[in-house]
């Protein structure tokens, strides 16, 4: 029953959006691309200031690392956007699929800084020891609202455009959750930090 309703639901689409969306898919690499080689360096970077106790630094390294990554995404969205027959031309010349990509093109380009975000603030969390309820709350804020929103608001607006706004919708609701966890994570290792260093204080005292 559900393979008919996919079945429907592509045959709905036509052709022409049905292959625009595997050429937005080739183009869009390019974003991931760009900030991958950021949110490996903050991973690295946030567990290095971890490690080294320089805990406020983790803060100052996020912001960085989200001005740098929206920097680079803004050059390539802004060339997408100059370029995008082009480029949608590079894989499919047929003047309907190039029609039918420009949105989706447009949605996907400006809104992985949507994505930039979640992702930057999770490396965060995850430099500093953090990994499973980042992982948890990835799959609650991008795969669930995915999943309600193709099921349940998708019926009443069937274009190929409306279902693709799922991404920064789920990208935005996932940099919510992320950005909650992170402070908490941090103000439980301030609390921390400030604990151990009155138990080495007391120590002090003790041997004196």
């Amino acid at each position: 029953c559900s393979c008919h309703r996919c079945s429907n639901d592509c045959a709905y689409f036509g052709p022409g959006r049905r292959i625009c969306i595997v050429d937005v898919a080739n183009i869009k690499v390019i974003n991931a691309v760009c900030g991958s080689c950021v949110y490996a360096a903050c991973t690295s970077f946030a567990g290095q200031c971890y490690g080294a106790g320089d805990y406020k630094r983790i803060d100052k390294l996020c912001k960085d690392a989200i001005l740098t990554c929206w920097g680079c995404l803004v050059v390539v969205a802004g060339l997408i956007t100059i370029f995008q027959d082009p480029l949608l031309w590079l894989f499919n010349s047929d003047p309907e699929v190039i029609e039918a990509g420009r949105g989706i093109l447009m949605i996907n380009s400006w809104g992985y800084m949507l994505y930039a975000v979640c992702d930057l603030v999770l490396c965060c969390s995850r430099g500093m020891g953090k990994t499973s309820v980042p992982t948890i709350l990835s799959f609650a804020g991008i795969c669930v609202p995915r999943i309600v929103w193709a099921m349940a608001v998708f019926p009443f607006f069937r274009t190929v455009e409306f279902l693709f706004l799922c991404y920064p919708i789920s990208w935005l609701i996932n940099s919510v959750l992320q950005i909650i966890y992170y402070v908490r994570v941090r103000k439980q290792v301030d609390q921390k930090a400030a604990l151990r260093l009155q138990k080495q204080e007391a120590e002090k005292l003790a041997t004196q």
